[in-house]
């Protein structure tokens, strides 16, 4: 009886979330129904393997992945340049 149950009854879709290191370019991808632990996971609209070891597009972060329970912004990695490395000009 509990199998015809679970013919009827909808199961939660599964999410995809990005892991990004500090500089913003994705590591890895994972697609499941609660949000990984540890840190740098994002949740994301899509996955596409182009995005590996490049940063993460912008638009590729979902919507509500950028808003917490409470309405407050999550981390995401700062994407400027590192400014404190200075470039010596050739002799």
């Amino acid at each position: 009886m509990h199998f015809l149950w679970s013919l009827f009854t909808r199961k939660p879709a599964l999410r995809q979330f990005a892991r990004l290191d500090a500089q913003g370019r994705c590591q890895a991808f994972k697609e499941c129904h609660q949000p990984p632990t540890g840190e740098g996971w994002v949740e994301i609209d899509e996955i596409r393997l182009s995005w590996m070891h490049h940063p993460l597009p912008a638009r590729a972060v979902s919507a509500h992945a950028l808003r917490g329970r409470n309405g407050t912004s999550r981390w995401l990695p700062d994407r400027t340049p590192n400014k404190s490395h200075k470039t010596r000009p050739f002799p």
